[in-house]
């Protein structure tokens, strides 16, 4: 369980080319800040979109050592991959006379699919569904 006070998207998704098997990619950045420290950030936010259903659980890879399988199809997707970033450092934050330390991680996004239109379509998604979290327990 993680209370996030809030996660912002750095930008709105955008196109950032096709991977080694054609699929169009879109990215989107987002900067989180939680009261603690948060180890597996990718799996909290993955949480976040499997329960939305966004792409299917075969479709969503975590870190950038799986590879995503290769195409089948005409048209496959979307995948989903989260990286954790390196992020904004700990801000300390006083008041009734004590410090805490919030910290400020972040995640890169990435959609892919053969057909541009799905892969845009789940970064949307995506956008619309974390552009919301503010001082929210989320439990995965």
């Amino acid at each position: 369980m993680t209370y996030f006070l809030h996660i912002r998207a750095v930008q709105e998704p955008f196109e950032i080319g096709s991977d080694e098997n054609g699929r169009t990619m879109f990215s989107c950045n987002y900067d989180c800040s939680t009261g603690s420290n948060i180890s597996d950030l990718e799996r909290e936010i993955l949480g976040l979109i499997s329960d939305a259903d966004i792409v299917s659980e075969s479709n969503r890879f975590v870190g950038m050592s799986d590879s995503l399988p290769l195409p089948t199809s005409s048209t496959d997707g979307p995948f989903v991959r989260i990286i954790r970033t390196s992020g904004y450092g700990p801000q300390l934050v006083r008041g009734s006379g004590s410090a805490s330390m919030k910290r400020r991680p972040s995640v890169q996004i990435i959609t892919y699919s053969t057909d541009a239109d799905l892969s845009s379509s789940a970064a949307q998604q995506i956008f619309e569904l974390l552009a919301v979290i503010d001082q929210q327990t989320v439990t995965v």
